[in-house]
């Protein structure tokens, strides 16, 4: 009985080994899919519309209007014979006087209206209340209006940069993936890079960040760090944009952190995107993924999407997966049910 016990724990603990790559995997085979473009459209390029009536044949254009049934807006079915005029080419009533040229029929027009704003009221507005400066509501409005520019979570010039480099949006930092330590699974982010970073993270097939607003955006000052809370629901990635990053088919172009979390679940960093991109190293319970240990590369050229161009190496203890023949899943695991993963940015 109790081999028979412990044959049916080992099979369900395998069992679930292989669920946790297999999800990872999933994320992972997502990556081929083919980049959604964001259609965008520069209004700075729509011109004024000129028309020109220079040579608008004044006879024919107005010879059906019957001038004796036109409503001018006024009380009475037409207006005094001095203020509207029409072309002199157009046979009109003798009441209506006719004009010298097409632009005197437009200044015509211009009266009529001008002559009935000026036959309506006009009430008089009262000047808008402007608060004292002594007044505590305009206080407080004014350190309203003013944001904290050292210590916030994404720096309005990293906001501003990462709009230019053509994400759709910033960070929603809040949900599976958050700032701060609450947990369960952690990030303790440190950049070495000597440059100010912005560290980006996404879930799922949600990579194409020129079409789909990332999980979380922050600015990691120089030499400092920062704690990026993941939740179990979690599968996605994590990449830093430096000064040289841009946007390759709507993605960061630059080394990836994926991460895949629960208590079977998988870590890894991939060069997949751009095999030429910055160092990221992923220092976890039981095994480490860098730019050289256990991580993804392609096979040939300096980026690769489809299954099979891509391989996983270098891994030991600690570490799962098929990639190493051609598969889409593998990288680090024991992260149990909450673990701390301690990653270099350099």
């Amino acid at each position: 009985m109790r081999s028979n016990t412990a044959f049916v724990l080992a099979t369900l603990a395998i069992g679930q080994a292989s669920a946790g790559a297999l999800k990872h995997r999933s994320f992972h085979a997502r990556r081929s899919n083919i980049a959604q473009d964001k259609v965008e459209i520069d209004v700075s390029k729509r011109e004024a519309i000129n028309y020109d009536v220079s040579n608008v044949d004044w006879t024919k254009a107005l010879e059906h209007v019957d001038w004796s049934k036109v409503n001018y807006g006024a009380s009475s079915s037409a207006p005094a014979p001095s203020s509207v005029v029409v072309p002199s080419s157009v046979a009109a009533p003798s009441s209506v006087a006719a004009p010298s040229s097409p632009a005197v029929a437009v200044s015509s027009v211009v009266s009529v209206a001008k002559a009935k704003a000026e036959s309506t009221p006009t009430p008089t507005s009262a000047p808008a209340y402007t608060p004292s400066s002594s007044s505590p509501a305009a206080a407080s409005s004014t350190a309203a209006s003013t944001p904290s520019l050292t210590g916030a979570i994404l720096e309005a010039a990293d906001k501003a940069k990462l709009l230019a480099l053509g994400f759709i949006g910033v960070g929603l930092n809040e949900g599976a993936a958050s700032v701060g330590s609450a947990g369960p699974y952690i990030a303790d982010v440190s950049n070495e890079s000597g440059e100010d970073l912005i560290f980006v993270c996404w879930a799922g097939a949600t990579s194409w960040v020129n079409a789909h607003v990332p999980a979380l955006t922050i600015s990691i000052a120089s030499g400092s760090s920062k704690s990026v809370s993941f939740t179990e629901s979690f599968s996605g990635a994590c990449s830093a944009v430096y000064e040289d990053t841009e946007l390759v088919n709507g993605q960061v172009s630059n080394t990836w952190l994926e991460a895949t979390f629960g208590a079977w679940g998988t870590y890894d960093v991939s060069r997949e995107v751009n095999m030429s991109g910055h160092s990221i190293s992923a220092v976890g319970p039981t095994c480490t993924s860098d730019m050289e240990t256990c991580v993804f590369t392609c096979n040939s050229g300096n980026s690769c999407m489809a299954a099979g161009s891509y391989s996983l190496k270098n891994c030991g203890n600690g570490a799962v997966g098929t990639a190493s023949d051609g598969g889409a899943s593998g990288g680090c695991q024991g992260l149990g049910s909450g673990a701390t993963i301690k990653v270099t940015l350099s």
